[in-house]
């Protein structure tokens, strides 16, 4: 029905089982920002990945935040847009709006620290050098996850001011007080994201209209 559909971890999973695909023990179980050898989690863009919408004016890898312990084999036709070192299947797309992604791009403070204390595997890790390390990361991760929302909402259609600044805002509003950013700034920022959505928009309707008369 190309119903746009973004997933998060079991969301995603939720999707590969919806198209027909499988949810499996991950042969490793992934908590936290570092992988079993001490090295930071990552995520890395196939080719597919680096032209899909939804990474756009994004880089090619992403130091990511994972808490997981199963994984995904996508169905025939499925296409894997972001792979991981032992975690493999980390981005997947379904058709050309439905996206599932294993790894945590949404994390906020508050999720952060709820997690921490009522996870029994995050729990188990040493909770102040977790602390440290999305400390050290917040700003561009946060950054990282406005962008893939906002070209998520490109993507399904969404150009209502009033729904992008809600979604926008439920997602980042700790994180800019944080920050110290005053409210004319994260205004600034929200209007600038909505003037790229809708010249975006607007691009994609002239090219829609030249195809039609064409045609």
């Amino acid at each position: 029905r190309k119903i746009p559909y973004l997933g998060v971890c079991l969301g995603q999973q939720t999707l590969v089982k919806a198209a027909g695909g499988r949810v499996v023990k991950s042969p490793v179980k992934e908590g936290g920002f570092r992988d079993p050898e001490g090295g930071r989690f990552s995520v890395e863009l196939t080719g597919k990945g680096k032209a899909d919408p939804l990474f756009a004016g994004l880089g090619d890898a992403f130091d990511v935040f994972q808490l997981h312990g199963e994984t995904v084999e996508p169905a025939a036709g499925m296409t894997v847009l972001g792979t991981g070192r032992f975690c493999r299947n980390q981005i997947v797309k379904a058709g050309t709006n439905a996206y599932g992604i294993q790894c945590h791009f949404e994390l906020t403070p508050e999720m952060f620290e709820t997690w921490i204390k009522e996870d029994p595997d995050l729990s188990k890790l040493a909770t102040q050098d977790l602390r440290k390390e999305f400390t050290a990361m917040q700003k561009s991760y946060t950054q990282t996850g406005r962008r893939l929302l906002a070209n998520f909402l490109n993507i399904a259609g969404f150009c209502s001011v009033l729904l992008a600044i809600c979604l926008f805002f439920s997602m980042s509003v700790s994180t800019v007080q944080a920050e110290g950013f005053g409210g004319s700034s994260a205004g600034a920022q929200s209007q600038q994201m909505m003037k790229d959505m809708k010249r975006k928009r607007a691009v994609q309707q002239i090219k829609s209209e030249n195809r039609a008369r064409k045609e």
